[in-house]
């Protein structure tokens, strides 16, 4: 009989084989006792089950009342079926599937089970079949808990069952039926809590979410099951899921980046499961909460939970909180750096993922969606004024309350920019194998959209859009004045493009800032460092001790705000997303106006060539996209495109990262020269830096030493040879850049005076780069003969503009650094004198202040002088370019200009600019001498230039050029000092013609000299307004500058000059007689001089004491020049500046 019920595949719902033969004896007995009037009829004897069936049936019905028992811990016999538990009696209410509700209800309304509690309720925990049970749960008096633990029974026998190989779908049923139930019950006590007297319901629901909450799956489970009833019935969610969520709030308010609360973020993952948890996850503190303004402050989505998981940075909350990370800074290593910067790096990777994780399960939840772009609408809406100069300026200390961290805003820009990735990283592998569809998935962002709330009606609101408010930002070019066109507006905006413009404004608002906050610290430390080392061994040693701490704490700053910077700044979503705008707005650029949806989904080749200015343009100016685009996706690829190579100069993988580098090259060169794409200099000058950084690999330009090359400069041909030489649009770089050049003094775009100097020095750097390869050096020639072809074109040619400039700049800072050394020498004599000493403290200080001012404005021009005069030398090596210098209408100016700063610098007065550590303030006289005296080298063998040389009566005199002759040699430049001696000899040849020049000039009519310049008039043209006559190359030169007529201000072009023909004959037929008249004269004075001189040589010898005196002065003037006395920068300029010589000439005049 044991080996039978061994077989028999019911025997395995008993406890043991001789538990189940006992049920079967009693079965055997109760069936000979059943009285004959339950016997089945005869007929239907074949319907009547046979022994085994009956028990069959009996076992499952046995063994469903068991698993009844286990799961609710209730029985309606007086021993329970499962002898290994004990359980509540029921006695009123049968153990079936059908009165599973009923028996719960009964349950649940027991105010004390333990008293219809079994004799093993006390016994500890037992395991049954179905799993283990807990004796303290068959005594369980709180509803919720119980019921809790009634799922979690459930959830248990549904997994054994599934994993079962038998049939128990009945079992299966069973449990399915009861876990509704339970959700049932669990819904109605949390909002019909009077059912249940004497129980705190939502008390109970509070502990089991701060115990059980992400701790318990099966929890997490009853919980979006009674979420789910609660949305489909209409309730709201008790307070109690907004108090789990403050606590968690406060978890992550209260967490560091290195000690990060993780059950709470879990914690934050459940509430965007449901809808209505997502609401209580999104909603903002209302105004007044945290800001007294009338709108929700940017720093109340920061207070939010999901805002404080957004916090946790390596950033402090507020710029004026010390660093946490990098304490006492000037002591560690750079391997102790860059641990740190790993540890921080890796730990915010995890912190973004489960924020991405976050994000990502709210937006493919279309219940929630909506609820998301909102509050990504209101966050960047209420933080824009981060961008606002007066916030990064003033480092936060006025809007700390008002918008939100660095930290929170460079994490949201992490995230988002990893949720565009999707539709931005096929316009990177484009052509590797990336698929078609993505590859232009970025063509899907609707260009119309930051404009969508102005144009709709109020109270309505186009489905899919978010404006934020991005309509306020200034567009790329604004529209003309009184136009109120709107863009054609889409009957919906999709994901795409609503990401695409909050990544970008999450960008500019976060790593944007940050990075004017790095360079801010960047600058102040370098200040700091200038100062202590201006500091003499006498200083105050508590003013050294202040200097040092202050050193330490912004070192400190400095170290974290790069660490919170490194980590996106090579992320390949944010560096995919910069390249997917590039080529999106390269594309745009093309395309008229016309709903967006009608618009070609392939990219178009790239139109050339590339407007200067809107009349040149294919794509008029009101039927433009980018008049609605804001200037802030221009910003965030100038700003962020290399800033991995700053903040990492050892790293060279981005230099070969030319998938994305093409792409920012084909966008630099359609936009930066073109005034029709981007209105704003600064800007365009901003792509010059990047530009730099992406063709060279580091800013050269920041460096002083001009001879500085890249440190990746054997890696760069290979670069180059892609991404310039075979680049289609490589023929427009040299323009691009010059016009850039010429655009940022242009009228009506002009920058911060100091600021242009800065933005040009990538500019000199790049076009010195271009200069080394023959195809873009063919470029800038061939633009210097298009200027020389149209000189007198009523509008200036390019090429003649950005000459003009250059020169213009280069007389102003040559001046601005000779007047800054012949004031720092001033100073230092009195200091040395103790002129100082008899000075209150406050004086004194105030004096060591300006002194360090003015030393590091003298730096600044400098350095700025040499490189912009090395350019002026790089260019008067090609003929053509040489040409265009020694045009009639510039040659006078670059002649003037080099004999001015010449004589200062080789002269008597070059002893104004001798000063201590000369080399501290990036005064390098001998480099400047070298520079210019080439320049006369290769201007010389034009015919125009030695005569504008010695027509200069200001500065030049015959010493000038042997004086250069011998400071050349004693810096040891040889070669050029030979070639100088030929520049002697050839202007030696012209000053007898240039004499006779001046003769006639002296003895013209008053109406034959041009009244601007006074010089004999060779082709007058009248001016048609004030009906002046003047120079021909006079009014040219002036309307470079000015298209104005210099005598009544009214406009004027080259092309309505008149020229006076008349007048013209009349100077040359009195040039001709007089000039035979003068010849004559000068022949007869030397005849006579001949006849009467005849002791002229002992005249010479009677004069040795003068030529002594003069060889005397000039070895002085050569011992002044030598050793740590030769100064490399140009001297003081005249009388406004120079105190010691009040008849000193003044510079050349800038042209304006």
């Amino acid at each position: 009989m044991a080996e039978d019920l061994q077989k028999n595949e019911f025997a395995a719902l008993f406890p043991s084989v001789e538990a189940a033969h006992q049920f079967q004896q009693r079965q055997h007995d109760c069936s000979g006792a059943l009285p004959t009037s339950q016997l089945p009829l005869k007929e239907e004897t074949s319907a009547v089950p046979s022994k085994n069936e009956q028990l069959s049936s009996y076992c499952k019905e046995t063994e469903i009342s068991c698993l009844l028992e286990y799961l609710l811990l209730c029985t309606s016999h007086d021993v329970s079926i499962n002898s290994w538990h004990a359980c509540v009696k029921l006695p009123d209410s049968a153990l079936s599937v059908d009165s599973t509700d009923t028996l719960l209800f009964e349950r649940l309304m027991l105010e004390q089970p333990y008293s219809l509690a079994g004799p093993n309720s006390t016994h500890p925990n037992r395991t049954t079949h179905w799993g283990s049970v807990n004796a303290e749960a068959v005594v369980e008096v709180q509803v919720l808990f119980y019921l809790f633990e009634v799922y979690e029974r459930c959830s248990c026998a549904r997994k054994k069952i599934k994993s079962s190989k038998g049939s128990l779908d009945n079992y299966l049923s069973c449990v399915e039926e009861l876990e509704e139930h339970v959700i049932v019950n669990f819904h109605t006590a949390i909002h019909e809590p009077d059912i249940y007297v004497g129980q705190n319901v939502h008390e109970q629901l509070k502990k089991l979410l701060q115990e059980k909450l992400t701790e318990s799956e099966v929890f997490d489970e009853l919980v979006v099951r009674y979420v789910t009833r609660a949305e489909a019935e209409g309730s709201n969610l008790p307070e109690v899921f907004s108090q789990i969520l403050d606590e968690v709030k406060t978890s992550l308010k209260d967490s560091e980046l290195m000690a990060v609360d993780w059950l709470a973020v879990r914690r934050l993952a459940q509430y965007c499961i449901r809808p209505s948890l997502a609401t209580i996850l999104l909603t903002v503190p209302a105004p007044g909460a945290l800001w007294t303004g009338p709108q929700v402050a940017g720093a109340a989505y920061e207070a939010t939970a999901l805002g404080c998981l957004l916090a946790i940075s390596a950033l402090p909350a507020s710029p004026l909180q010390p660093s946490a990370f990098f304490v006492d800074a000037a002591r560690l290593t750079r391997q102790e750096v860059n641990a740190v910067n790993s540890s921080i790096s890796s730990t915010q990777a995890i912190v973004n993922e489960r924020t991405f994780e976050i994000f990502s399960a709210l937006l493919k939840n279309k219940a929630t969606r909506h609820m998301v772009m909102k509050w990504l609408e209101g966050c960047v809406a209420s933080n824009l004024g981060r961008a606002g100069l007066w916030h990064v300026a003033g480092e936060g200390s006025l809007t700390a309350t008002q918008y939100a961290s660095d930290g929170f805003m460079i994490n949201l820009g992490a995230v988002l920019a990893r949720l565009a990735h999707k539709f931005t990283e096929g316009v990177v592998v484009m052509g590797e194998g990336g698929n078609l569809a993505s590859q232009h998935a970025i063509m899907k962002v609707d260009p119309s959209y930051c404009v969508s709330g102005k144009s709709q009606a109020a109270g309505e609101r186009i489905p899919g859009s978010y404006p934020a408010s991005l309509d306020t930002l200034t567009p790329l070019i604004p529209p003309a004045e009184g136009d109120k066109a709107h863009p054609p507006l889409p009957q919906q905006y999709t994901f795409v493009t609503a990401c695409f413009f909050f990544a970008h404004a999450a960008l500019n608002l976060g790593m944007a800032v940050t990075v004017s906050r790095l360079e801010r610290v960047q600058r102040d430390l370098n200040r700091l460092h200038q100062e202590n080392r201006a500091l003499d061994r006498s200083a105050d040693p508590t003013l050294r001790t202040l200097i040092r701490d202050r050193v330490s704490l912004l070192t400190s700053s400095y170290l974290t705000l790069r660490a919170a910077l490194l980590p996106q700044s090579c992320s390949p979503h944010t560096t995919h997303l910069l390249a997917a705008t590039a080529h999106w707005l390269v594309q745009i650029a093309q395309l008229p106006l016309s709903p967006w949806d009608s618009c070609p989904r392939l990219s178009v080749p790239v139109q050339t060539p590339i407007p200067e200015t809107a009349d040149q343009d294919p794509v008029p100016h009101k039927d433009s996209w980018l008049q609605f685009i804001p200037e802030m996706l221009v910003d965030n690829i100038a700003r962020l495109a290399t800033l991995y190579r700053m903040l990492n100069a050892d790293d060279n993988t981005p230099l070969f990262d030319l998938p994305v580098n093409k792409h920012y090259i084909t966008f630099i060169i359609s936009f930066m020269g073109s005034s029709s794409r981007i209105k704003n200099p600064y800007l365009r000058a901003q792509l010059a830096q990047t530009l730099e950084v992406l063709l060279l690999g580091e800013p050269l330009s920041s460096a002083s030493d001009l001879t500085r090359t890249s440190r990746f400069a054997s890696q760069l041909p290979a670069i180059w040879q892609q991404l310039v030489e075979q680049h289609p649009l490589a023929e427009h770089l040299v323009p691009s850049v010059v016009r850039v050049f010429v655009s940022i003094e242009m009228t009506g775009q002009n920058v911060a005076f100091e600021d242009k100097f800065k933005y040009r020095g990538p500019m000199y750097e790049i076009l010195k780069q271009l200069w080394q390869v023959p195809e873009q050096r063919a470029v800038l020639v061939g633009l210097a003969v298009e200027a020389l072809e149209n000189m007198e074109s009523t509008k200036p040619p390019l090429m003649l503009r950005f000459i003009n400039l250059l020169i213009n700049d280069n007389i102003f800072l040559l001046d601005e650094g000779l007047t800054y050394m012949a004031q720092l020498r001033e100073m230092t004599l009195a200091k040395e004198r103790g002129d100082w000493t008899a000075l209150a403290p406050a004086a004194r200080q105030e004096k060591e202040q300006m002194l360090m001012q003015t030393g590091m404005m003298a730096r600044f021009h400098n350095v700025l002088a040499r490189r912009t005069s090395s350019t002026l030398l790089m260019l008067t090596e090609e003929h053509e370019l040489a040409s265009l210098l020694c045009h009639r209408t510039m040659v006078e100016r670059v002649a003037h200009m080099l004999n001015f700063f010449l004589d200062h610098l080789v002269g008597p007065k070059q002893r104004q600019l001798k000063v201590r550590d000369a080399e501290q303030y990036e005064f390098q006289p001998g480099v400047m001498v070298a520079i210019i005296c080439r320049m006369y080298c290769n201007l010389t063998q034009l015919p125009l230039f030695p005569a504008a040389v010695i027509a200069d009566g200001r500065s030049y005199s015959p010493k000038l050029l042997q004086q250069a002759r011998s400071v050349l040699h004693r810096i040891g430049e040889y070669t050029v000092a030979e070639h100088m001696a030929a520049v002697e000899e050839r202007v030696a040849a012209v000053a007898c013609t240039q004499q006779e020049e001046e003769d006639l000039t002296a003895a013209a009519p008053a109406h034959f000299l041009d009244p601007i310049l006074s010089v004999l008039m060779r082709d007058p043209v009248k001016l048609p307004s004030s009906e002046v006559v003047v120079e021909r190359s006079t009014i040219a030169r002036h309307l470079l500058s000015d298209q104005s007529d210099p005598f009544n201000r009214q406009p004027l072009t080259m092309d309505q000059v008149i020229p006076d023909v008349v007048l013209a004959k009349e100077i040359h037929e009195w040039i001709e007689s007089k000039t035979a008249e003068l010849r004559r004269e000068r022949k007869e004075n030397e005849a006579l001089a001949t006849q009467t001189n005849d002791g002229s040589d002992n005249l010479v010898k009677e004069t040795p004491d003068d030529m002594f005196t003069v060889t005397k002065k000039q070895s002085r003037c050569e011992q002044s020049l030598s050793g740590p006395e030769i100064s490399s920068e140009p001297s003081v300029s005249g009388p406004e500046t120079s105190r010691e010589a009040a008849d000193a000439p003044t510079p050349p005049q800038e042209e304006r």
